[in-house]
């Protein structure tokens, strides 16, 4: 299950492209934040095995959302002249 909970991940890394036309990255940060939370609280709490993969794999297309909506924000929010710069 975590190898397919990664597989999740970046399969939605590479769709976030899609759903930052429709919110911003601010919103899909909020948004994975609050799925990172139902998820971790259905893993712990969990009844049994299945409902368990399933919050994982939740977790890992939340996972993968969170990364490139909170890399987007930070180039955003850097000043024009600090971007793209190593230092």
């Amino acid at each position: 299950a975590l190898g397919v909970a990664s597989t999740l991940a970046a399969i939605s890394a590479a769709l976030t492209e899609r759903l930052a036309h429709r919110w911003t990255s601010p919103q899909l940060i909020a948004g994975s934040l609050v799925t990172t939370t139902a998820s971790m609280v259905a893993m712990a709490f969990a009844p049994s095995p299945a409902v368990l993969v399933v919050a994982l794999l939740v977790f890992g297309l939340q996972d993968g959302v969170y990364g490139v909506a909170h890399n987007v924000l930070v180039t955003e929010m850097a000043p024009p002249q600090a971007r793209s710069t190593y230092t």
